[in-house]
């Protein structure tokens, strides 16, 4: 079985759409993940849905490279969450070919968590996009095994996990999680290797180099 790599936006995330697109092209990658919102107020994003100019620009990068988009991000899936407005993201996000929408859980009330993120999955399916729920030790959705459980209630077939095995080994999680759920749930995984402490919060992670790797 032939599995494609892709490159993360996060590694090289000062590099423009384009800039990356061609580093991964003369890297060996046959993808990229694009990052079109911003995580917070201190990282860089790439909004192309409100650029016409950079989204162009893009689109003619994966003409000449032969590069695909994999999946976009970021999309924090709060209590005031609103999938209907997500619409420009996903328009976006269906332009460029991506076939997945990394999610993040921010909110402690994992009934609605799980119901927006299958109301988010109902109005992607529309776009050919599909939702992949990524956990962080930091999280309410601390685990694998806690993430399986989120979208196992949604009970959609297009929704899956993404695994960082970062976040994996940092986080009460076991191999024994992965063996148990279907290996649908599981579309692709990000490849850190980074050598970080085991300090639980979002800026141990920071400057950790990705690469994505289909495990379809």
């Amino acid at each position: 079985m032939t599995r494609s790599l892709s490159l993360a936006h996060l590694t090289f995330l000062h590099l423009s759409p384009r800039k990356l697109i061609h580093l991964a092209a003369n890297s060996g990658f046959d993808a990229v993940g694009l990052r079109l919102t911003a995580v917070n107020d201190t990282t860089p994003s790439y909004p192309l849905m409100d650029d016409p100019g950079m989204m162009a620009d893009t689109l003619g990068a994966l003409l000449d490279t032969g590069i695909r988009v994999s999946d976009i991000e970021f999309v924090r899936l709060t209590p005031d969450f609103n999938p209907s407005a997500m619409a420009p993201f996903l328009e976006a996000g269906a332009k460029l070919g991506a076939r997945y929408i990394v999610t993040a859980p921010y909110d402690t009330n994992l009934d609605r968590l799980s119901q927006n993120l299958a109301r988010f999955a109902e109005i992607a399916a529309a776009y050919h996009l599909s939702p992949v729920l990524e956990f962080f030790p930091w999280t309410t959705v601390p685990n694998l095994s806690s993430a399986l459980k989120i979208v196992d209630k949604t009970a959609r077939d297009d929704i899956s996990v993404l695994l960082d095995t970062l976040h994996f080994d940092r986080s009460d999680s076991s191999l024994k999680d992965i063996v148990g759920a279907p290996a649908s749930r599981f579309p692709f995984l990000h490849l850190c290797d980074a050598e970080v402490p085991p300090i639980y919060g979002e800026r141990a992670a920071a400057h950790c180099p990705r690469g994505t790797l289909d495990t379809g």
